[in-house]
């Protein structure tokens, strides 16, 4: 699942490709991670319903969602 910390990749691939990414390409590895887990939110839910487990989509969305956009 594409979450904060799942982009560590994204630091560990600079390192190992020995130049850092632009803002730009930041901002759009972000932006991909956002996409993907409101998708998988989207697909997952019922309408109404809030009670989400923990290792969820909607509940991945809900918790850092907001983080991931900044």
């Amino acid at each position: 699942m594409p979450t904060p910390e799942g982009l560590q990749f994204i630091a560990d691939y600079e390192a190992a490709r020995s130049e850092p990414f632009t803002r730009a390409q930041h901002r759009a590895a972000r932006a991909w991670a956002v996409y993907s887990i409101a998708y998988g939110a989207w697909i997952s839910i019922v309408p109404g319903d809030t009670d989400w487990p923990e290792d969820s989509w909607p509940a991945l969305l809900r918790r850092c969602g907001e983080d991931l956009l900044r």
